[in-house]
C-alpha cells in the first residue's frame, strides 16, 4: 500500500474486512474516518486491487455492494447509509450540531423522522441532508446526549444544540465499574452525575464537590486546610469499629488509601487527614461521570467492601477526529477568617474585664503570668512603673489590639491548571492530560501542591479485539504545622492585649513555664518563653505522596452477544510524612527543661536532660502495592425485540500490601546537613525505648467469584440477580466463615411502556423498583489468630518484652447487612419543539438496612494479657428516604431555567452492643459510648440546673434530681444531647441560560445534628481567667447580682472564696480526681449544646461562551470564561457566633472563596 502521487493512492487487500480496508485508506490518505461501527463491521471477504486511483475511486470500489455511501468534508471521510431516493421533489437542509457550550459535535447522526438512514456530522459539526418533506422533522442523536427532534418548517438551515442526557432515564448509560448498562437495564438505587454539573473551582478533589449533590450521601467538610479530606457517609453508618467510608473505584479498578490509617481515625468526623484518601491524586478535570451505588442490588458485585456504598469514577476518553487541545484554568482567591462575628473581646474589653476582676477583689488561685493588664499592674505595684507610665502602657496595649488572625492567617491564592490533548482516527482514540494545582492555605505556612498526569489509549485491533491501556500518575506535597501548633486555636483563645512584636520589631516572647518537670530538682529556675510566630518558624510538618496506577483492559467479542473481558491493574504509592521541632523551639525546650545553649556538657543538669542539644525529627515512610486481576465473561442478547437477557460471570483476585517504618530522632541538627546526633546522656537512655523505630508489614489477599443475571421483557419488566463470594485472609481459621456469600435480587416495572400510557404527552417515563440483598463489611484491623507484637526492652529488667495485640477467635467472621430498597423513577411532560428536557423528573427511594454480626469489643479478664477482644456481637439499623426533584419550567433556543432539589433523611440506631463493656461518663460526653437504641456518635451532657440565685455559680442535677455545684462520677446525671451527624441533608441547585450567558446558584442544607459550643473557660477550670486567655463577649452578659439568673445562663466570674462558702450550702464535693469542677461541667453541660442545622450558599457560578465566529478567528474552537463564588454565607444557630458548626472550634474554618476560570479548546 503506497501513494503514487499527491491525489493517487494504491490499496490492495485480499478477502479482508471492510473495516480493515477503511483503516488502510485512512492511513494512506491521511484523512480521518467517521462511521457507525455496526454499519461497517458486517462486511468482510472483500478483495480490492486499486492501483494509482483517486480517493473517491477507491472508496467507490471498497463500498461497492455494501449499500453504504460516503462524503468527503475537508480532511474527514464520513461513511453512512444513504437516504433512500424516491421520485419525489427533494430539497436540502444543512447546519451545525453543537453542544450546549457552543462546541461543534462530530459524529452526530442526523436523519429524517421515520427513516433509519441518514448522515453524520463532520469534525466541524456540519451536516447536509436531502429531505422530501419540507414540513417534516429531522432527528439528531448522539450517545450520551438527549435525542432531539426539530421541525423543518421549510427551512434550509437548521442549527441544533444537544444536551447531555443526565436526566434521560431511558437513554442514560450507567457505569457500575463492572458493567456498562443502559438505565433501562438497571434495577438498583444508582445516582449518576456529570462532573461539569458539580464542579467547584476551589476544590482539589472530587469528594469535596459532592456535598448536597447525591441523594443519600452526607459530606462533612470539617477543615479548611488545603487537601483536607471530608467525611463521607452513604445511607448512614453501617459499622461500629469497622470501616465506615465508601469504596472508591476508578475506571473499574478499586482504589486503596495511600496510608493504612487506623479505622478509628478514618471514622472520626473531627480530624482533617491532610495525607488525603484514595483519590487525592486524581485530577477532577479528568473525570467524566460520578456514579454512586447505594442499595444492596447495586453494591453486591463489590462484595464485602461495599456495605458503605460505592463511588465509581469514569475518566474521559478521546473522540474520533483530529487532535483537540484543551486548557482549563482557575485562579482562586480565599478570604481569611477574622474577628468579625466571632464575638471575642478586643483589647479594650479584655482590659475592662481584668479591671472588674480586680475591683471585685476576686483572688487569683495562682500568681498570674506577667502579661496583659495584670502584668502591667504587678509592675506598678512593684514600683517598676510610675502611675503615668502604667496608664500610658495600658492605653498603648488597648490601641495595639493585636489581630492574631491577621498575623497568623492570610488571603491566599490557589492556581489550578489542566492541559489535555485528545483525538483519534478509525479504531483508536487517545486522551492525554497534565494537571497542576497549587493551593495556599489561609493559615500561613500551610499549602498543598499536586502534579498529575493521565494517559489513555483505546483501540479496536479488529472488529473482535479491543485493547485499552491507561496510566495515572500523581505527586502531592503538603506543608502544615507541628502537632503542638494550631494557629486557629491560638488566635481564638489568645488575648488581644498580648503583643506579637517588641518595639524594635523582634518577637515578643512570654513566660510559659519556669521549669520543665524533666529538669532535675536541684537545677535553678529557667524561664522558657513562647511566641507563636517563632514556634511556626522552628517547627512544622510535611507530607509527600507519589502514586502510580496502571490498568490494562482487554475485550474479545466471540460474537455480537458474547464477549470476554480482562482487567489487570497495579496501584502503587509511596508516602513520606515528616514532623520536626528545632532545638530553639519552645516545644523542645519544654522537653529539655532549659533554653537552647544554656546547658554545659559534663554537668548534672546536662546529663539529666534527654535532649541537651538538637531538635526532634519524626519520620514516617509507608509503601502501598495493590494488584488486581479480573476475568469476566458476558452474554447479552435481545431475542425477537422482546426478551433481553444479560449474564455476567467474573473471577477477581486482589492483593494489597502495606509496609511502613516510623522513627523518632532526638538530636536533629538540620544546619549540619540534616544530621542526627543525640547526646548519650542518662536522660536520653531513659527515653530510648520510646524512640525505637516501628516497622509495619500488612498484607490482605482477596479472591472473589461474581455472577450477575438480568432479564427484561419488552422493556417493561426487568429482573436482576447478583451474587458474589469473597474470601479473605482476615478470616481464615474456621472454614465456614472463610467465604462470605453476598447476593441481591431486584426488579423494575416500567409503567410508562404499557400500551395505554405510550404516546401520552404528560408522561415520558415512570418506573418502580424493588430490591433486597445482603451486603458485607470488614474490619481491616481484625485477625482471628493470636497476634503477638514485639515490644522494647524493659528498662528495669533489661529483658525484651512482647505483648498480645489480638487474641485468637476462630469464629470471627464478616459483618453482614441486609437491605431493602423501594424506588420510583419519573419524568412527566415530554419535551417538544425547542425543549430538550421534560418539565418534571426525578427519583424517590425508601430503604431499610439491618446490620447483624457487627464487630464490637468485648471486655475480658486482664489475667489473659488483654482487657478487650473483638467479637461479632453488634446490631445496627439504618432507614430513610431520599430522592431528587428536577424542574425545567421553561426552555427555548435563547432561554432556559431549571431547579434541582436533593433530599436525604437517614435514621441510625444501635440495636445491640456489648452489654458487658464498661461505659464511662467520659465516653458518653465525648460521643464514644455505644448506647443501645441511640445512634452511633450520640453524646451526653451534664444536666444544667441554672445559676445559683445567691452566688451566680452554675448548678447541675444529680441522679436524684438535686441541684449541685460539682458531682462525683457515681451521682452524675447525664442527659442525651444529640449526635454529630445530621438526619437531613441535601441541596438546591438553580440554573438559568440566556443565549450564551449561564448562571447557577447552589444551596446546601443540613438538619438534625448537634454540637458542643466552643468552651468558655477552656484551661481556666480552677481559676480566674488567665491574662493570656481571650474571653467571649458572652461574659459582658454574665451574672452580676441576684435576679440576673432569670435573664442569663453565663456564670459569675469565678471566685474561690465565694465558692468555698457556696459549696458547703449545697454539699458539693471537694475537688478530687474523682469529681469535676463546676466550670468544666458547665462547658460540657446541656446549656452549651447547640443545633448544627444550617443552610449555606454553596456556590454562585456565572459563565459566558464566546461566539464560534469570534474564537475561530484566533485559532480556537471554543472559549468560555467563568466567575465563581463559594461559601458566601451560612445560616445557623446564632449561638455559634460566626463559626461554621461543621468545622468546630479547633479546625481551620472554611473560607469565603472567589475564582476566575478560563476554558478553551483548539
Amino acid at each position: 500500500m503506497k501513494g503514487t502521487g499527491q491525489n493517487l493512492l494504491t490499496i490492495k487487500a485480499d478477502k479482508a474486512s471492510l473495516e480493515s480496508i477503511l483503516k488502510k485508506i485512512e492511513i494512506a490518505s491521511k484523512y480521518s474516518l467517521l462511521y457507525n461501527f455496526e454499519d461497517v463491521s458486517k462486511f468482510s471477504g472483500i478483495t480490492i486491487n486499486a492501483i494509482n486511483k483517486t480517493l473517491p475511486e477507491i472508496l467507490d470500489i471498497a463500498l461497492k455492494n455494501t449499500g453504504l455511501g460516503y462524503k468527503i468534508s475537508e480532511n474527514t471521510i464520513i461513511i453512512s447509509k444513504p437516504v433512500p431516493q424516491k421520485n419525489t421533489p427533494q430539497s436540502k437542509v444543512s447546519g451545525k450540531i453543537m453542544l450546549n457550550n457552543g462546541e461543534p459535535l462530530a459524529g452526530a447522526h442526523v436523519r429524517l423522522k421515520g427513516k433509519e438512514s441518514g448522515v453524520i456530522s463532520d469534525r466541524n459539526g456540519s451536516y447536509e441532508l436531502n429531505v422530501t418533506d419540507s414540513n417534516g422533522s429531522i432527528i439528531i442523536s448522539f450517545i450520551g446526549y438527549r435525542t432531539k427532534e426539530v421541525a423543518i418548517q421549510n427551512r434550509d438551515m437548521i442549527n441544533v444544540e444537544l444536551e447531555e442526557a443526565i436526566n434521560e432515564l431511558k437513554e442514560l448509560v450507567v457505569q457500575t465499574g463492572y458493567q456498562t448498562l443502559s438505565k433501562r437495564e438497571t434495577t438498583s438505587a444508582i445516582t449518576q452525575v456529570n462532573f461539569e454539573k458539580i464542579e467547584l473551582a476551589s476544590k482539589s478533589s472530587i469528594d469535596q464537590m459532592l456535598a448536597g449533590q447525591i441523594p443519600g450521601m452526607m459530606v462533612l467538610q470539617t477543615s479548611g486546610e488545603p487537601g483536607a479530606t471530608p467525611t463521607i457517609r452513604i445511607r448512614g453508618t453501617s459499622s461500629i469499629i469497622g470501616t465506615r467510608a465508601p469504596l472508591w473505584v476508578l475506571d473499574g479498578m478499586i482504589l486503596e488509601d495511600p496510608v493504612n490509617v487506623s479505622v478509628t481515625n478514618l471514622n472520626s468526623p473531627d480530624v482533617a487527614y491532610l495525607i488525603g484518601n484514595a483519590i487525592a491524586g486524581v485530577n477532577p478535570k479528568d473525570i467524566e461521570t460520578i456514579t454512586v451505588l447505594k442499595d444492596a442490588s447495586a453494591t453486591a458485585i463489590y462484595g464485602s467492601r461495599a456495605a458503605n456504598g460505592v463511588i465509581v469514577l469514569t475518566t474521559k476518553n478521546g473522540k474520533v477526529g483530529s487532535p483537540r487541545v484543551g486548557y482549563s484554568g482557575n485562579v482562586v482567591f480565599n478570604n481569611r477568617i477574622g474577628y468579625n462575628n466571632l464575638q471575642l473581646m478586643n483589647a479594650g474589653e479584655r482590659v475592662q474585664l481584668s479591671q472588674e476582676i480586680i475591683a471585685d477583689n476576686i483572688k487569683y488561685s495562682r500568681s498570674p503570668l506577667n502579661l496583659g493588664y495584670e502584668g502591667l499592674l504587678l509592675g506598678y505595684y512593684n514600683n517598676k512603673y510610675t502611675y503615668e507610665e502604667f496608664s500610658a502602657a495600658v492605653e498603648k496595649m488597648i490601641a495595639t489590639n493585636t489581630d492574631w488572625y491577621d498575623l497568623l492567617f492570610r488571603n491566599s491564592v490557589t492556581n489550578n491548571h489542566t492541559v489535555n490533548v485528545s483525538g483519534g482516527s478509525g479504531r483508536t482514540t487517545y486522551y492525554i492530560s497534565l494537571g497542576y494545582l497549587k493551593n495556599l492555605g489561609t493559615a500561613k505556612g500551610s499549602d498543598y501542591e499536586r502534579y498529575s498526569a493521565l494517559t489513555k489509549v483505546n483501540t479496536w485491533i479488529n472488529n473482535k479485539l479491543y485493547v485499552g491501556f491507561q496510566i495515572n500518575a500523581s505527586k502531592t506535597k503538603g506543608n502544615g504545622f507541628h502537632s503542638s501548633v494550631n494557629p486557629n486555636t491560638y488566635a481564638f483563645e489568645t488575648s488581644r492585649t498580648i503583643p506579637c512584636y517588641n518595639d524594635d520589631g523582634t518577637y515578643f516572647k512570654y513566660l510559659t513555664q519556669q521549669k520543665s518537670q524533666t529538669a532535675v530538682l536541684s537545677a535553678p529556675k529557667e524561664e522558657l518563653k513562647y511566641n507563636i510566630l517563632n514556634e511556626m518558624d522552628l517547627t512544622g510538618s510535611s507530607s509527600n505522596i507519589t502514586n502510580i496506577t496502571a490498568q490494562l483492559n482487554l475485550q474479545y467479542n466471540f460474537s455480537s452477544s458474547f464477549r470476554y473481558k480482562l482487567l489487570g491493574g497495579f496501584d502503587q504509592s509511596r508516602t513520606n510524612n515528616l514532623s520536626w521541632a528545632g532545638e530553639e523551639s519552645n516545644y523542645v525546650s519544654m522537653i529539655r527543661g532549659w533554653n537552647a545553649g544554656t546547658l554545659v556538657q559534663g554537668t548534672t543538669d546536662f546529663d539529666a536532660s534527654s535532649i541537651p542539644w538538637g531538635g526532634i525529627l519524626t519520620n514516617n515512610d509507608q509503601k502501598k502495592d495493590s494488584y488486581s486481576l479480573r476475568n469476566t465473561l458476558e452474554y447479552s442478547h435481545l431475542f425477537n425485540d422482546i426478551h433481553l437477557v444479560n449474564f455476567m460471570g467474573a473471577l477477581e483476585l486482589r492483593s494489597v500490601k502495606y509496609n511502613g517504618l516510623s522513627s523518632k530522632f532526638y538530636g536533629w541538627q538540620p544546619e549540619r546537613g540534616q544530621s542526627i546526633s543525640p547526646a548519650l546522656t542518662t536522660g536520653y537512655y531513659g527515653v530510648l525505648n520510646s524512640l525505637r523505630p516501628t516497622l509495619t508489614d500488612n498484607i490482605v489477599n482477596n479472591m472473589s467469584w461474581i455472577g450477575s443475571a438480568t432479564y427484561s421483557y419488552k422493556d417493561k419488566v426487568t429482573v436482576n440477580g447478583n451474587i458474589r463470594a469473597d474470601g479473605s485472609n482476615n478470616f481464615g481459621d474456621n472454614p465456614a466463615y472463610r467465604f462470605l456469600p453476598i447476593w441481591s435480587l431486584a426488579a423494575r416495572y416500567t409503567i410508562s411502556n404499557e400500551k395505554f400510557l405510550k404516546n401520552r404527552d404528560f408522561l415520558e417515563y415512570l418506573a418502580i423498583r424493588a430490591s433486597y440483598g445482603i451486603q458485607g463489611n470488614i474490619d481491616k484491623a481484625t485477625s482471628p489468630d493470636l497476634i503477638i507484637q514485639v515490644g522494647s526492652k524493659n528498662s528495669l529488667t533489661g529483658l525484651n518484652e512482647s505483648f498480645f495485640k489480638y487474641l485468637p477467635n476462630p469464629d470471627l467472621r464478616w459483618e453482614r447487612t441486609s437491605s431493602y430498597n423501594f424506588g420510583l423513577d419519573y419524568s412527566f411532560f415530554k419535551p417538544k419543539g425547542f425543549r430538550s428536557e421534560s418539565i418534571l423528573s426525578g427519583t424517590i427511594d425508601v430503604y431499610n438496612k439491618y446490620g447483624d454480626q457487627i464487630i464490637v469489643s468485648r471486655s475480658v479478664s486482664q489475667i489473659i494479657g488483654m482487657d478487650m477482644v473483638k467479637i461479632n456481637g453488634g446490631k445496627l439499623r439504618n432507614y430513610g428516604i431520599e430522592g431528587s426533584i428536577n424542574i425545567v419550567p421553561y426552555q427555548n433556543k435563547d432561554f432556559s431555567s431549571s431547579f434541582r432539589f436533593i433530599f436525604s433523611y437517614n435514621k441510625n440506631i444501635l440495636l445491640e452492643a456489648n452489654k458487658e463493656m464498661n461505659i464511662t461518663s467520659s465516653d458518653k460526653i465525648n460521643g464514644n459510648a455505644l448506647v443501645e437504641n441511640l445512634p452511633i456518635g450520640a453524646f451526653y451532657s451534664y444536666e444544667f440546673a441554672g445559676l445559683n440565685e445567691k452566688y451566680g455559680f452554675p448548678m447541675f442535677y444529680n441522679n436524684n434530681g438535686e441541684k449541685r455545684y460539682a458531682l462525683y462520677p457515681e451521682e452524675m446525671n447525664l442527659v442525651y444531647s444529640g449526635k454529630s451527624t445530621p438526619d437531613f441533608n441535601g441541596g438546591l441547585d438553580l440554573s438559568a441560560r440566556y443565549k450564551r450567558f449561564y448562571l447557577s446558584v447552589g444551596l446546601q442544607y443540613s438538619m438534625g445534628g448537634a454540637g458542643r459550643l466552643p468552651n468558655l473557660y477552656r484551661a481556666n477550670y480552677y481559676a480566674v481567667f488567665d491574662p493570656l486567655a481571650n474571653v467571649s463577649k458572652d461574659f459582658n452578659n454574665r451574672w452580676r447580682k441576684s435576679g440576673d439568673e432569670l435573664n442569663t445562663n453565663i456564670p459569675v466570674i469565678w471566685d474561690n472564696d465565694k465558692y468555698n462558702i457556696a459549696k458547703n450550702e449545697l454539699n458539693a464535693p471537694v475537688f478530687l480526681t474523682s469529681a469535676k469542677t463546676p466550670l468544666e461541667m458547665y462547658d460540657y453541660s446541656s446549656v452549651r449544646v447547640a443545633s448544627t442545622d444550617n443552610i449555606r450558599l454553596r456556590n454562585i457560578n456565572f459563565s459566558y461562551v464566546f461566539p464560534e465566529a469570534l474564537v475561530t478567528k484566533y485559532g480556537m474552537q471554543s472559549l468560555t470564561i467563568n466567575f465563581q463564588a463559594e461559601n458566601l454565607f451560612i445560616i445557623c444557630d446564632k449561638r455559634w457566633q460566626g463559626r461554621d458548626p461543621e468545622s468546630g472550634s479547633s479546625n481551620t474554618p472554611i473560607p469565603k472563596i472567589f475564582s476566575l476560570g478560563l476554558n478553551m479548546t483548539f
